[in-house]
Protein backbone atom coordinates (compact mmCIF):
# COMPACT_ATOMS: atom_id res chain seq x y z
CA UNK A 1 0.00 0.00 0.00
CA UNK A 2 0.89 3.62 -0.91
CA UNK A 3 1.35 5.34 2.27
CA UNK A 4 3.56 8.45 1.62
CA UNK A 5 2.74 11.91 2.78
CA UNK A 6 0.15 10.11 4.88
CA UNK A 7 0.36 10.99 8.72
CA UNK A 8 0.62 8.04 11.19
CA UNK A 9 -1.24 7.29 14.55
CA UNK A 10 0.39 4.03 16.07
CA UNK A 11 -0.85 2.50 18.94
CA UNK A 12 -0.90 -1.01 20.53
CA UNK A 13 -4.05 -3.17 21.72
CA UNK A 14 -3.23 -5.75 24.50
CA UNK A 15 -4.85 -9.49 25.01
CA UNK A 16 -5.60 -11.02 28.41
CA UNK A 17 -6.96 -14.37 28.03
CA UNK A 18 -5.90 -18.12 28.81
CA UNK A 19 -5.48 -21.02 26.47
CA UNK A 20 -8.86 -21.37 24.14
CA UNK A 21 -10.27 -18.51 25.05
CA UNK A 22 -9.95 -17.49 21.64
CA UNK A 23 -7.39 -14.72 21.01
CA UNK A 24 -6.04 -15.57 17.69
CA UNK A 25 -9.97 -16.04 16.74
CA UNK A 26 -10.99 -12.58 17.69
CA UNK A 27 -7.75 -11.28 15.87
CA UNK A 28 -9.05 -13.18 12.50
CA UNK A 29 -12.86 -12.55 13.31
CA UNK A 30 -11.53 -8.89 12.86
CA UNK A 31 -9.96 -9.30 9.54
CA UNK A 32 -12.63 -11.32 8.05
CA UNK A 33 -15.15 -8.76 8.49
CA UNK A 34 -13.43 -5.63 8.15
CA UNK A 35 -12.07 -7.03 4.60
CA UNK A 36 -15.47 -7.72 3.84
CA UNK A 37 -16.92 -4.42 4.96
CA UNK A 38 -14.48 -2.49 3.28
CA UNK A 39 -14.80 -4.25 -0.10
CA UNK A 40 -18.08 -1.89 -0.46
CA UNK A 41 -16.98 0.95 1.15
CA UNK A 42 -13.54 3.23 -0.01
CA UNK A 43 -13.79 5.83 3.25
CA UNK A 44 -10.72 3.69 4.51
CA UNK A 45 -8.22 0.30 3.87
CA UNK A 46 -7.14 -1.99 6.23
CA UNK A 47 -4.45 -4.74 5.69
CA UNK A 48 -2.36 -7.18 8.01
CA UNK A 49 1.55 -5.93 7.81
CA UNK A 50 3.95 -8.36 7.34
CA UNK A 51 4.31 -11.78 5.88
CA UNK A 52 4.14 -13.49 9.41
CA UNK A 53 0.51 -11.68 10.43
CA UNK A 54 -0.76 -12.57 6.88
CA UNK A 55 0.04 -15.98 7.24
CA UNK A 56 -1.23 -16.16 10.28
CA UNK A 57 -4.43 -14.84 9.40
CA UNK A 58 -4.42 -17.28 6.39
CA UNK A 59 -4.03 -20.21 8.69
CA UNK A 60 -6.50 -19.12 10.92
CA UNK A 61 -8.85 -18.58 8.01
CA UNK A 62 -8.33 -21.69 6.13
CA UNK A 63 -9.29 -23.85 9.76
CA UNK A 64 -12.74 -21.72 10.08
CA UNK A 65 -13.55 -22.72 6.42
CA UNK A 66 -12.84 -26.33 6.42
CA UNK A 67 -15.25 -26.39 9.50
CA UNK A 68 -17.70 -24.36 7.82
CA UNK A 69 -17.93 -26.75 4.78
CA UNK A 70 -17.86 -30.13 6.53
CA UNK A 71 -20.39 -32.32 5.15
CA UNK A 72 -22.30 -32.97 8.59
CA UNK A 73 -24.37 -30.19 10.06
CA UNK A 74 -23.04 -30.99 13.37
CA UNK A 75 -19.51 -30.89 14.19
CA UNK A 76 -17.39 -29.72 16.89
CA UNK A 77 -14.95 -26.53 16.25
CA UNK A 78 -11.96 -27.42 15.59
CA UNK A 79 -9.39 -25.21 17.98
CA UNK A 80 -7.09 -23.05 15.96
CA UNK A 81 -3.23 -24.57 16.43
CA UNK A 82 -2.34 -23.30 20.33
CA UNK A 83 0.13 -20.58 20.20
CA UNK A 84 3.33 -21.48 20.56
CA UNK A 85 5.28 -18.39 20.68
CA UNK A 86 4.75 -14.96 21.73
CA UNK A 87 4.09 -12.82 18.08
CA UNK A 88 3.14 -9.20 17.64
CA UNK A 89 0.38 -9.09 14.82
CA UNK A 90 0.62 -5.27 12.46
CA UNK A 91 -1.81 -4.07 11.02
CA UNK A 92 -2.77 -0.50 9.10
CA UNK A 93 -5.43 1.39 8.20
CA UNK A 94 -5.33 4.04 6.14
CA UNK A 95 -8.33 7.13 5.50
CA UNK A 96 -7.45 8.07 2.33
CA UNK A 97 -9.73 11.41 2.56
CA UNK A 98 -7.70 12.52 5.51
CA UNK A 99 -4.06 11.21 4.25
CA UNK A 100 -4.34 9.58 7.50
CA UNK A 101 -2.65 6.07 8.68
CA UNK A 102 -3.64 4.37 11.78
CA UNK A 103 -0.99 1.47 12.46
CA UNK A 104 -1.55 -0.77 15.43
CA UNK A 105 -0.09 -4.11 16.84
CA UNK A 106 -1.63 -7.02 19.06
CA UNK A 107 0.49 -9.61 20.89
CA UNK A 108 -0.55 -13.29 20.87
CA UNK A 109 0.98 -15.56 22.93
CA UNK A 110 0.66 -19.11 24.38
CA UNK A 111 -2.70 -18.50 26.85
CA UNK A 112 -0.54 -20.98 29.53
CA UNK A 113 1.35 -18.30 30.46
CA UNK A 114 -1.04 -16.25 31.99
CA UNK A 115 -0.44 -16.11 35.64
CA UNK A 116 3.27 -17.49 35.85
CA UNK A 117 6.64 -15.45 35.31
CA UNK A 118 6.51 -16.04 31.16
CA UNK A 119 3.69 -13.58 31.61
CA UNK A 120 5.33 -11.01 33.61
CA UNK A 121 8.46 -11.06 31.32
CA UNK A 122 7.02 -11.64 27.65
CA UNK A 123 3.45 -10.03 27.45
CA UNK A 124 3.34 -7.23 30.57
CA UNK A 125 5.78 -4.91 28.87
CA UNK A 126 3.08 -4.77 25.72
CA UNK A 127 0.18 -4.29 27.97
CA UNK A 128 1.91 -1.28 29.23
CA UNK A 129 1.85 0.13 26.28
CA UNK A 130 -1.39 -0.74 25.29
CA UNK A 131 -3.72 2.04 24.91
CA UNK A 132 -6.48 -0.27 24.72
CA UNK A 133 -7.06 -3.96 26.13
CA UNK A 134 -9.07 -7.10 24.95
CA UNK A 135 -10.27 -9.48 27.43
CA UNK A 136 -11.78 -12.41 24.63
CA UNK A 137 -14.16 -15.04 26.66
CA UNK A 138 -15.29 -17.97 25.16
CA UNK A 139 -19.00 -17.23 25.38
CA UNK A 140 -19.94 -20.88 25.40
CA UNK A 141 -17.68 -22.44 28.47
CA UNK A 142 -18.81 -19.18 30.31
CA UNK A 143 -22.25 -19.82 29.87
CA UNK A 144 -22.34 -23.42 30.98
CA UNK A 145 -20.00 -22.21 33.96
CA UNK A 146 -23.26 -20.31 34.38
CA UNK A 147 -25.60 -22.85 34.30
CA UNK A 148 -23.81 -25.57 36.32
CA UNK A 149 -22.95 -22.95 39.01
CA UNK A 150 -24.57 -23.81 42.50
CA UNK A 151 -26.10 -27.49 41.10
CA UNK A 152 -26.42 -30.33 42.92
CA UNK A 153 -24.77 -33.47 42.41
CA UNK A 154 -20.94 -34.30 41.57
CA UNK A 155 -20.66 -34.57 38.78
CA UNK A 156 -22.04 -30.85 37.73
CA UNK A 157 -19.86 -29.60 40.13
CA UNK A 158 -16.80 -31.67 38.73
CA UNK A 159 -18.09 -29.79 35.48
CA UNK A 160 -18.60 -26.77 36.85
CA UNK A 161 -14.61 -26.79 38.66
CA UNK A 162 -13.54 -27.40 34.96
CA UNK A 163 -15.35 -24.74 33.36
CA UNK A 164 -13.75 -22.77 35.93
CA UNK A 165 -10.39 -23.66 34.87
CA UNK A 166 -10.81 -22.88 31.47
CA UNK A 167 -12.19 -19.10 32.11
CA UNK A 168 -8.80 -18.63 34.60
CA UNK A 169 -11.37 -15.76 35.73
CA UNK A 170 -8.94 -15.11 38.69
CA UNK A 171 -5.64 -14.67 36.71
CA UNK A 172 -7.34 -12.86 34.21
CA UNK A 173 -9.20 -10.75 37.03
CA UNK A 174 -5.47 -9.69 38.29
CA UNK A 175 -3.64 -9.01 34.98
CA UNK A 176 -6.27 -6.75 34.23
CA UNK A 177 -6.07 -4.80 37.58
CA UNK A 178 -2.62 -4.36 36.64
CA UNK A 179 -3.04 -2.93 33.96
CA UNK A 180 -5.79 -0.70 34.87
CA UNK A 181 -3.48 0.21 37.71
CA UNK A 182 -1.19 1.61 35.31
CA UNK A 183 -3.15 3.67 33.16
CA UNK A 184 -4.30 5.13 36.68
CA UNK A 185 -0.27 5.91 37.80
CA UNK A 186 0.45 7.84 34.15
CA UNK A 187 -3.37 9.25 33.43
CA UNK A 188 -3.59 7.57 29.80
CA UNK A 189 -7.15 7.01 28.37
CA UNK A 190 -7.70 4.06 27.51
CA UNK A 191 -10.63 0.99 26.27
CA UNK A 192 -11.10 -1.76 27.90
CA UNK A 193 -13.04 -4.48 25.91
CA UNK A 194 -14.63 -7.65 27.60
CA UNK A 195 -14.95 -9.90 24.00
CA UNK A 196 -17.35 -12.72 24.77
CA UNK A 197 -16.69 -14.96 21.36
CA UNK A 198 -18.85 -17.51 19.72
CA UNK A 199 -21.94 -15.42 20.36
CA UNK A 200 -23.88 -17.14 17.89
CA UNK A 201 -26.56 -18.68 19.74
CA UNK A 202 -27.35 -15.49 22.17
CA UNK A 203 -28.78 -13.34 19.46
CA UNK A 204 -31.25 -13.50 16.78
CA UNK A 205 -30.06 -10.69 14.51
CA UNK A 206 -27.47 -13.30 12.83
CA UNK A 207 -29.13 -16.13 11.91
CA UNK A 208 -30.22 -16.80 14.98
CA UNK A 209 -34.06 -17.60 16.52
CA UNK A 210 -33.41 -16.29 20.13
CA UNK A 211 -31.99 -13.13 22.17
CA UNK A 212 -30.39 -14.73 25.14
CA UNK A 213 -27.62 -12.32 25.91
CA UNK A 214 -28.84 -11.23 29.40
CA UNK A 215 -27.85 -13.59 31.34
CA UNK A 216 -24.82 -13.78 29.44
CA UNK A 217 -24.00 -10.32 30.41
CA UNK A 218 -24.91 -10.48 33.89
CA UNK A 219 -22.12 -13.31 34.38
CA UNK A 220 -19.61 -10.63 32.56
CA UNK A 221 -20.60 -8.36 35.19
CA UNK A 222 -20.39 -10.93 37.86
CA UNK A 223 -17.11 -12.70 37.07
CA UNK A 224 -14.74 -9.94 35.31
CA UNK A 225 -16.40 -6.12 35.66
CA UNK A 226 -17.13 -6.22 39.61
CA UNK A 227 -14.16 -7.73 40.68
CA UNK A 228 -12.27 -5.76 39.04
CA UNK A 229 -13.37 -2.87 41.74
CA UNK A 230 -12.73 0.22 39.16
CA UNK A 231 -12.92 3.69 41.14
CA UNK A 232 -14.79 6.49 39.46
CA UNK A 233 -11.38 7.96 38.64
CA UNK A 234 -10.84 4.92 37.14
CA UNK A 235 -14.36 4.82 35.26
CA UNK A 236 -13.37 8.63 34.28
CA UNK A 237 -9.95 7.25 32.55
CA UNK A 238 -10.96 4.21 30.52
CA UNK A 239 -13.89 3.18 28.98
CA UNK A 240 -15.61 0.03 29.07
CA UNK A 241 -16.98 -2.58 27.13
CA UNK A 242 -18.98 -5.70 26.20
CA UNK A 243 -18.37 -6.70 22.52
CA UNK A 244 -20.30 -9.92 21.58
CA UNK A 245 -18.88 -11.10 18.30
CA UNK A 246 -19.78 -14.01 16.14
CA UNK A 247 -16.58 -15.45 14.98
CA UNK A 248 -18.38 -17.74 12.47
CA UNK A 249 -22.07 -16.89 11.72
CA UNK A 250 -23.69 -19.92 10.41
CA UNK A 251 -23.09 -22.17 13.78
CA UNK A 252 -25.08 -22.17 16.65
CA UNK A 253 -23.93 -24.20 19.76
CA UNK A 254 -25.93 -27.50 20.55
CA UNK A 255 -24.77 -28.85 23.51
CA UNK A 256 -21.42 -28.90 25.48
CA UNK A 257 -19.56 -33.02 26.60
CA UNK A 258 -17.59 -33.21 29.50
CA UNK A 259 -14.95 -35.88 28.21
CA UNK A 260 -11.02 -37.07 29.39
CA UNK A 261 -8.58 -36.25 27.09
CA UNK A 262 -4.43 -36.00 27.29
CA UNK A 263 -2.91 -32.86 28.77
CA UNK A 264 0.60 -31.89 27.54
CA UNK A 265 2.16 -34.39 29.74
CA UNK A 266 -0.05 -37.36 28.32
CA UNK A 267 -2.25 -36.92 31.51
CA UNK A 268 -6.20 -38.15 31.27
CA UNK A 269 -7.93 -34.44 32.24
CA UNK A 270 -11.22 -33.91 31.89
CA UNK A 271 -12.57 -31.11 29.40
CA UNK A 272 -15.29 -29.22 27.84
CA UNK A 273 -15.84 -29.70 24.11
CA UNK A 274 -18.67 -27.79 22.45
CA UNK A 275 -20.57 -29.06 19.38
CA UNK A 276 -22.39 -26.95 16.76
CA UNK A 277 -24.79 -26.93 14.13
CA UNK A 278 -24.54 -25.13 11.24
CA UNK A 279 -27.34 -23.37 10.37
CA UNK A 280 -28.12 -25.07 6.90
CA UNK A 281 -30.35 -21.97 5.39
CA UNK A 282 -27.20 -19.80 5.73
CA UNK A 283 -24.80 -21.49 3.41
CA UNK A 284 -21.48 -22.07 3.99
CA UNK A 285 -19.78 -18.91 4.24
CA UNK A 286 -18.10 -17.12 7.30
CA UNK A 287 -20.62 -14.11 8.91
CA UNK A 288 -18.72 -12.82 11.69
CA UNK A 289 -20.18 -10.14 13.21
CA UNK A 290 -19.36 -7.02 15.55
CA UNK A 291 -15.83 -7.73 15.10
CA UNK A 292 -15.79 -4.50 12.49
CA UNK A 293 -17.94 -2.56 15.04
CA UNK A 294 -14.62 -2.99 17.67
CA UNK A 295 -12.51 -2.21 15.58
CA UNK A 296 -13.99 0.81 14.43
CA UNK A 297 -14.59 1.96 18.18
CA UNK A 298 -11.04 1.91 18.67
CA UNK A 299 -10.28 3.84 15.78
CA UNK A 300 -12.37 6.05 16.69
CA UNK A 301 -11.50 6.55 20.12
CA UNK A 302 -7.83 6.76 19.16
CA UNK A 303 -8.26 9.50 16.21
CA UNK A 304 -10.53 11.46 18.18
CA UNK A 305 -8.16 11.80 21.42
CA UNK A 306 -5.56 12.49 18.97
CA UNK A 307 -7.37 14.79 17.90
CA UNK A 308 -7.87 17.00 21.00
CA UNK A 309 -4.38 16.18 21.19
CA UNK A 310 -3.28 17.87 18.18
CA UNK A 311 -5.58 21.24 18.64
CA UNK A 312 -3.95 21.59 21.93
CA UNK A 313 -0.26 21.58 20.29
CA UNK A 314 -1.87 23.68 17.43
CA UNK A 315 -3.14 26.26 20.23
CA UNK A 316 0.40 26.51 21.88
CA UNK A 317 2.07 26.86 18.18
CA UNK A 318 0.10 29.59 17.71
CA UNK A 319 0.74 31.32 20.81
CA UNK A 320 4.44 30.78 19.90
CA UNK A 321 4.30 32.30 16.57
CA UNK A 322 2.42 35.22 18.00
CA UNK A 323 4.42 35.78 20.87
CA UNK A 324 7.71 35.57 18.08
CA UNK A 325 5.82 37.65 16.22
CA UNK A 326 5.16 40.45 18.73
CA UNK A 327 8.56 40.09 19.33
CA UNK A 328 9.82 40.74 15.83
CA UNK A 329 7.75 43.95 16.42
CA UNK A 330 9.19 45.12 19.53
CA UNK A 331 12.63 44.52 18.66
CA UNK A 332 11.89 46.49 14.77
CA UNK A 333 10.65 49.54 16.67
CA UNK A 334 13.77 49.63 19.14
CA UNK A 335 15.24 49.51 15.14
CA UNK A 336 13.82 52.28 14.37
CA UNK A 337 14.05 54.19 17.02
CA UNK A 338 17.79 53.72 17.10
CA UNK A 339 18.17 54.46 13.77
CA UNK A 340 15.67 58.10 13.96
CA UNK A 341 18.19 58.67 16.83
CA UNK A 342 21.16 58.64 14.75
CA UNK A 343 19.27 60.41 11.44
CA UNK A 344 18.89 63.30 14.15
CA UNK A 345 21.88 63.48 15.37
CA UNK A 346 23.62 63.37 12.08
CA UNK A 347 21.07 66.34 10.63
CA UNK A 348 22.13 68.19 13.61
CA UNK A 349 25.57 68.75 12.41
CA UNK A 350 26.44 72.18 10.54
CA UNK A 351 28.32 72.24 7.53
CA UNK A 352 30.79 73.31 9.34
CA UNK A 353 30.97 70.09 11.20
CA UNK A 354 30.40 67.82 8.44
CA UNK A 355 33.62 69.57 6.58
CA UNK A 356 35.53 68.35 9.78
CA UNK A 357 34.51 65.08 9.28
CA UNK A 358 37.19 64.18 11.53
CA UNK A 359 35.11 66.10 14.22
CA UNK A 360 32.36 63.84 12.91
CA UNK A 361 33.54 60.45 13.32
CA UNK A 362 34.92 60.97 16.93
CA UNK A 363 31.40 61.79 18.24
CA UNK A 364 31.20 59.25 21.02
CA UNK A 365 27.27 59.41 21.40
CA UNK A 366 26.91 58.78 17.38
CA UNK A 367 29.25 55.73 17.93
CA UNK A 368 27.36 54.66 20.69
CA UNK A 369 23.93 54.54 18.76
CA UNK A 370 25.38 53.40 15.73
CA UNK A 371 26.50 49.88 18.20
CA UNK A 372 23.25 49.80 19.44
CA UNK A 373 21.48 49.70 16.41
CA UNK A 374 23.84 47.22 14.79
CA UNK A 375 22.94 45.38 18.13
CA UNK A 376 19.59 45.39 17.73
CA UNK A 377 20.18 44.45 13.97
CA UNK A 378 21.51 40.97 14.86
CA UNK A 379 18.47 40.42 17.54
CA UNK A 380 15.93 41.09 15.13
CA UNK A 381 17.73 38.54 13.13
CA UNK A 382 17.56 36.02 15.42
CA UNK A 383 13.92 36.85 16.28
CA UNK A 384 13.38 36.63 12.54
CA UNK A 385 14.52 33.38 12.64
CA UNK A 386 12.78 31.98 15.25
CA UNK A 387 9.51 33.17 14.27
CA UNK A 388 9.60 31.87 10.50
CA UNK A 389 10.41 28.23 12.73
CA UNK A 390 7.45 29.14 15.08
CA UNK A 391 5.58 29.72 11.98
CA UNK A 392 6.28 26.70 9.99
CA UNK A 393 5.73 24.72 13.32
CA UNK A 394 2.34 26.24 13.42
CA UNK A 395 1.22 25.13 9.71
CA UNK A 396 2.40 22.03 10.01
CA UNK A 397 0.25 21.38 13.49
CA UNK A 398 -2.48 23.17 11.67
CA UNK A 399 -2.71 20.85 9.06
CA UNK A 400 -2.19 17.67 10.92
CA UNK A 401 -4.99 19.14 13.27
CA UNK A 402 -7.22 19.71 9.72
CA UNK A 403 -6.31 16.09 8.71
CA UNK A 404 -7.58 14.45 12.04
CA UNK A 405 -10.98 17.02 12.07
CA UNK A 406 -11.51 14.88 8.59
CA UNK A 407 -10.81 11.69 9.95
CA UNK A 408 -12.74 12.48 12.95
CA UNK A 409 -15.98 12.43 10.40
CA UNK A 410 -14.95 9.96 8.47
CA UNK A 411 -14.51 7.41 11.32
CA UNK A 412 -18.00 9.30 12.64
CA UNK A 413 -19.94 8.79 9.63
CA UNK A 414 -18.98 5.29 9.03
CA UNK A 415 -20.80 4.67 12.75
CA UNK A 416 -24.05 6.07 12.14
CA UNK A 417 -24.77 3.41 9.99
CA UNK A 418 -23.72 0.53 12.37
CA UNK A 419 -25.84 -1.61 14.40
CA UNK A 420 -23.61 -3.11 17.47
CA UNK A 421 -23.78 -5.38 20.40
CA UNK A 422 -22.27 -3.27 22.54
CA UNK A 423 -22.91 -2.97 26.14
CA UNK A 424 -21.70 -0.52 28.29
CA UNK A 425 -21.15 -1.71 32.13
Amino acid sequence: METDNKSKIQFKIGMIAPSGSGKTSLISAICDEIQKRLSTDSSLEFWPVGTATQQAIQRANAVFNTAINNPSNLFQVPKLQPTADVSEFEFAVTLPKSKQEICFSILDYPGHYLGRAEFSRTVTPHLLESAALFVPISADILEYWNDTNGCLGTYNAECNAVANYMLDCENVVSAVKNWIAQKREVGAPAQLFFVPIKCEKYFKDNGGDIDDHEKLTAAILERYIKPLEMTSQDKSLIQTNIFYVDTYGVVELRNIDAVMAKDKEGKDQLTLVPTFRRRMSLGKNRRTKNAYELLMSILQFQVKNRFKLQQAETSEKDAKRHSTENEVKSIRRKLDNAQNEISKRKDSYTWWDKFWYSWVSSDKDLGRLEDEAEAIEGHLGTATGRHQAAESEYQFSAQECQSLEAAVKTLDGLFQNMENRQITP
